[in-house]
């Protein structure tokens, strides 16, 4: 689910790249899977704030694109009723 991002000169800084589905991924897959993605998002979000109190990684984007991810998810659950 995570893998450092590349750039034109190697690694980027110890900084990660999340593999996040995008929308019209997300408004394929059924309930079961997305809750599924959900119940993922919420242990990695809740890992990415602990790296950040304990001062391991620099507050970011990562912590922004999870919880992003998780609104789309919980939007899609509610217009499918």
């Amino acid at each position: 689910m995570v893998k450092k991002a590349e750039s034109a000169r190697g690694v980027n800084a110890g900084k990660f790249k999340l593999n996040l589905p995008n929308t019209q991924e997300l408004n394929q897959m059924s309930n079961v899977e997305l809750d599924t993605i959900l119940d993922q998002l919420k242990v990695q979000n809740m890992v990415v704030k602990g790296k950040m109190s304990s001062g391991l990684t620099p507050p970011g984007g990562n912590m922004r694109e999870i919880r992003k991810t998780i609104a789309r998810i919980h939007t899609i659950k509610r217009k499918r009723g």
